[in-house]
């Protein structure tokens, strides 16, 4: 701290006075720790100790300590209120401000010394082990330990079935070392559920933080998120598929009657049809992907459609169309594992310094990226590297000006180095552009309790305190009065939408665009390929209109299946039933007995296959389409088979570092309602049109 004027110190001691006079005629008031479980601020805390009664006695030798300084003693009167006071305030004495020691090399060795002691049984050693691995966590600002917290879990789940008890202390253990690791959350309630299972409260509570530290995590929800969408994905092609196959083969017989029309009498069906199928299947031969064959099929059969299947049918190859290029959009916001935000979220968020020194080479550019030079400036100080990290820290404003993690984290620095107002500045600029950022208060409070201006101070403290209470254990000090440098201030890591905004910054998106646009559509120029499905269903919409008027289609006959066909049997025109069927069963007198019977087998084995037909739709959730509810259907074949999809891919589309949610569990949860989806789709197989 630097060295002020006699002046200056007398100054102090008249305040000190003054406050004490102040606390010894006021009643002290409560503090709200009961109620709320956390330590309140109070008026008599100075914000440099915790707030119990052991905290007030050091509080008191503090301000003794002060009072000594400046040349007073405690108890000497107040001066009067028309006496002239100095205007300048005297600094606090010095305190010692402790530099980290150790490294992540010593993390490394604290937790190989406990590893030793589990394996030789030696509990106490352990012990001292976790405890000084706690003290190191705590002297290197590492708020998790992924790495460590996944050994962790492996540990407790070794002992669930031999020691319950020591496998629920692991379980604890690991979320200590990371809480934002829903795999930790997961690992504790499977041991609070082998403990003790009628401890309803305490399993929903485990439950609810596992909930929260799934989503609350940026790399965490953001694999969720992909499993969902890829679920989604999957399901839409696989229903529209689904829809498109079976109302082909219903049709199939109507459009190869028709297609047989499009030659000369003397041409065999089987070689019309055998042309039909060749020409679906020349796609195929020129390299094309399936979207391609499944809209030439729906080409095929969309004149034997109703207005709700081609609407749906229509409004399925629009949408497929589009999945590579929203793919590769949701790509560029969901992105991860293979970009730099990986890196940065490793050695920031997970207690992963393995990628420092890459990072560190990368942000000594000319033109590195302002997050990664914010990523290690932070690591540099976070090992007492304080000359460095504040050049980098620089850098990255003199990219991004108005950063307010990057402002507090450099004023920070300069506090550290003894340059207080140049950290004030900084605090406040940071202030001014987000008001409700705590580390800025927090850091500014430090700042005037070290010149011992108390009103402010207490302030700035209990500003920060209402905007973050997990700040109160900040405020603790070490015994001997010494605070760890990481401590004593708080650093703000890289937000969210700043590894966001890395994360988009990959070839990831593009690249998965271009793969998915090959695989379903194959070889369409990358501008046309999103609207290729919309504008061939507009061209449909708009053929059918053209020959609306100029040609009739076949249909199926609901006796027997044949194609009725006004060229083929006048007599059929306008109705649903083909020329046999109404010679058969509408003129019985004129029929032969044999004739008749044929013609009632073969209705019969059409109707057994129109039955077989339905109840295989069901199978595979397409009841309710086939049944004539086009809505209701396509709810249920996308709904079913994303649940469907979800289910299949039990560890996520892209595997986390470290477990998901177990296999077991997410299929139980998603088993009742697939089950019922495929209850409904089954009962609406029994009905038809």
């Amino acid at each position: 701290m630097r060295s002020m004027r006699p002046i200056a110190h007398l100054a102090a001691a008249w305040l000190v006075l003054f406050a004490a006079a102040a606390v010894a005629e006021t009643p002290a008031l409560p503090v709200a720790a009961e109620a709320t479980g956390v330590a309140e601020p109070s008026e008599e805390a100075w914000g440099d100790e915790w707030f119990d009664s052991a905290a007030k006695e050091r509080a008191k030798a503090f301000e003794q300590q002060l009072v000594e300084e400046a040349g007073g003693a405690v108890g000497a009167p107040a001066p009067a209120a028309d006496e002239e006071r100095p205007a300048a305030q005297a600094p606090a004495p010095e305190r010692a401000i402790v530099p980290p020691l150790h490294g992540p090399a010593d993390l490394q060795a604290v937790w190989r010394t406990r590893r030793e002691a589990i394996l030789r049984q030696d509990a106490a050693t352990a012990a001292e082990a976790e405890a000084k691995l706690r003290r190191l966590l705590v002297e290197l600002d590492v708020r998790e330990v992924h790495a460590f917290a996944a050994a962790t879990v492996r540990e407790s789940r070794k002992l669930e079935a031999s020691a319950p008890a020591a496998a629920l202390d692991r379980a604890r253990l690991a979320v200590a070392l990371a809480p934002s690791l829903p795999l930790t959350h997961l690992q504790l309630l499977r041991t609070q559920l082998a403990a003790d299972p009628t401890a309803f409260g305490t399993i929903l509570g485990i439950a609810a933080d596992c909930v929260a530290a799934g989503l609350g995590d940026p790399r965490h929800v953001r694999l969720l998120v992909v499993d969902l969408l890829a679920a989604l994905g999957a399901a839409l092609l696989l229903a529209g598929a689904i829809a498109l196959l079976f109302l082909a083969v219903a049709h199939c017989r109507s459009f190869l009657h028709d297609f047989h029309h499009l030659f000369p009498r003397r041409i065999s069906r089987l070689q019309t049809g055998l042309l039909a199928l060749l020409a679906l299947a020349l796609p195929i031969a020129l390299g094309f992907g399936p979207l391609v064959v499944a809209a030439l099929v729906l080409a095929a059969i969309w004149l034997y459609l109703d207005r709700a299947e081609r609407i749906a049918l229509g409004l399925w190859l629009a949408l497929a169309a589009l999945l590579p290029a929203g793919a590769g959009f949701l790509a560029a916001r969901l992105a991860w594992d293979d970009t730099r935000a990986a890196s940065l979220y490793a050695v920031e968020r997970a207690g992963d310094f393995s990628s420092l020194r890459g990072l560190a080479a990368v942000a000594r550019e000319p033109g590195a990226d302002p997050e990664t030079i914010f990523v290690v400036a932070r690591s540099l100080k976070r090992l007492g590297q304080l000359e460095e990290a504040q050049a980098l820290y620089e850098r990255a404003l003199a990219s991004r000006p108005r950063w307010p993690a990057a402002l507090i984290n450099l004023g920070n620095i300069r506090f550290l180095r003894g340059d207080a107002e140049g950290a004030e500045e900084l605090y406040t600029r940071a202030i001014d552009l987000d008001p409700g950022i705590a580390a800025a208060y927090f850091s500014l409070s430090r700042v005037h309790y070290d010149r011992v201006d108390f009103t402010l101070g207490q302030a700035a403290r209990t500003r920060a305190i209402e905007l973050d209470r997990r700040l109160v254990e900040k405020y603790a000090v070490s015994e001997n009065g010494s605070a760890p440098a990481n401590q004593y201030v708080v650093d703000v890591p890289l937000p969210d939408e700043d590894l966001a905004k890395v994360a988009a910054r990959s070839e990831e998106p593009r690249r998965l665009e271009r793969q998915l646009t090959a695989a379903i559509l194959g070889p369409i120029p990358g501008a046309a390929a999103p609207f290729s499905g919309g504008g061939f269903a507009l061209l449909l919409v708009v053929w059918t209109g053209f020959l609306a008027q100029r040609i009739r289609p076949a249909s199926g006959c609901s006796r027997c299946g044949r194609a009725v066909c006004s060229s083929c049997d006048p007599e059929s025109a306008g109705g649903n039933l083909c020329g046999q069927c109404v010679h058969v069963f509408g003129k019985r007198a004129a029929v032969e007995a044999a004739a008749r019977e044929a013609k009632e087998r073969a209705a019969k084995a059409h109707q057994s296959r129109r039955s077989l037909w339905f109840r295989a739709g069901a199978l595979v959730l397409a009841g309710p389409f086939l049944s004539g509810r086009i809505g209701r259907g396509m709810v249920f074949l996308l709904l079913g088979w994303f649940l469907v999809f979800l289910a299949a891919f039990p560890a996520g589309v892209v595997q986390p570092v470290y477990e998901g949610w177990p296999a077991v569990w997410k299929v139980a949860l998603l088993l009742p309602p697939i089950g019922s989806i495929f209850l409904l789709a089954w009962r609406d197989a029994r009905g038809g049109r």
